[in-house]
Order: C-alpha cells, then sequence, then structure tokens
C-alpha cells in the first residue's frame, strides 16, 4: 500500500512540474521570446537525409529559421564559384529573410557590381528597398 502512494505521489509531481514548465514555455512564446537558431548538429538532420543538391540544404535551413548555417552553406558555393551571381543573390535573400540589415548591407557593397547588370537586380532591389529603405543605394527605387 505505501508503495501505491509513493508511486501515486511521485504522479503527481511530475504532473505539477511538466504543468510548470508547459506554462512557462507558453508564457515566454506570448511575449515574443525570441527562438534560438538550432545548433549545427540540429540543422545536420533537418528533413532528414543529406541531398548533395546545396540549394536545397539552404532552403531546408531557411524553413527552419536556421540563417547562419543557410549562409554558410552560400558563401562556401560562392567561394567555389565566385561569378556566380545566383549565388549572390540567394546570399541577399537569407539575409533579408534573417532581418539582419547589416549583413545585407556588407554583401551588397560587396557584390553590387555584378548584381546590378544581372537578373536579380530587381529581386536584390526589392529587397534592398524594404530591409534598407534609408540606404542611399535604395533611395528612388
Amino acid at each position: 500500500m505505501s508503495q501505491v502512494l509513493i508511486s501515486f505521489f511521485a504522479g503527481i509531481a511530475v504532473g505539477i512540474i511538466l504543468g510548470i514548465y508547459l506554462m512557462l514555455r507558453r508564457q515566454r512564446n506570448r511575449e515574443g521570446t525570441p527562438a534560438r537558431e538550432p545548433t549545427a548538429r540540429e540543422t545536420a538532420d533537418i528533413g532528414g537525409e543529406e541531398t548533395g543538391d546545396a540549394m536545397v540544404d539552404v532552403d531546408r535551413h531557411m524553413a527552419h529559421g536556421a540563417y547562419e548555417s543557410a549562409a554558410e552553406i552560400v558563401t562556401s558555393e560562392i567561394a567555389r564559384n565566385p561569378a556566380d551571381a545566383q549565388l549572390k543573390a540567394k546570399l541577399l535573400e537569407i539575409y533579408f529573410v534573417w532581418g539582419s540589415e547589416e549583413r545585407f548591407l556588407a554583401a551588397f557593397r560587396e557584390y553590387e557590381s555584378e548584381l546590378r547588370p544581372s537578373r536579380y537586380w530587381t529581386q536584390v532591389s526589392a529587397m534592398g528597398t524594404q530591409l534598407c529603405p534609408h540606404d542611399q543605394a535604395f533611395t528612388g527605387h
């Protein structure tokens, strides 16, 4: 009989602790606490197996809010393919979705001369106008 009571009270204690944890978590979400970025280990398994296609992996990381990991992949692809304007536009897209004005402007300034004549300029210009409306590069667009 005493073991039954011990199990009963242990179950109640676990339930109370779990309830408190869930209430605190819900409260934190209501207050708009920003979610932490997944670790490299967590993002390695996002969506299952690695596809080998860098852009699919980048999109998968972005979909899960792992913007830093996505940017690292694109940056390494740019190092391998320095003339690829699409990769540079993708990096700017990551920074735009991430909301990182500082990173966006730094990459934009680095790649601007290559992006302006490309078919990606309209997209880059629109993102810049929205993210950095007071920057001289995007005023008047």
